[in-house]
């Protein structure tokens, strides 16, 4: 949960984007702004400008995202050990034997 305020320019102050942490009912200019950028007798008056808006992440939907991405990783993972520790020797040994039987072919003709 935080909250955002936007800031457009004011007299000597660029525009400012402020984020921090905040309940829904703190989400404005004067609990977000900090430390306040124009003196104290203008801070009525920049904040009027300000537009704050209140966001709160859904950390559910982050976790089962996490852990869905997690799990194809790891499958994928799984999948190339096997890969490489079962199916390439067994095609290798298959390549192999099979060059051999073409050497031997040659020389029986002679």
């Amino acid at each position: 949960m935080r909250c955002n305020c936007l800031c457009p320019p004011y007299k000597h102050v660029l525009e400012s984007l402020y984020v921090r942490i905040a309940t829904q009912e703190d989400c404005n200019c004067l609990h977000v702004v900090n430390p306040m950028p124009v003196p104290r007798a203008d801070t009525e008056e920049y904040c009027l400008h300000c537009k704050c808006k209140y966001k709160e992440r859904l950390s559910f939907t982050i976790k089962v995202t996490i852990i869905i991405c997690s799990s194809i990783l790891g499958l994928l993972l799984l999948l190339g050990i096997v890969y490489l520790k079962l199916v390439k020797p067994r095609l290798q040994r298959r390549l192999f034997s099979h060059s051999q039987f073409i050497q031997n072919d040659d020389g029986v003709g002679e």
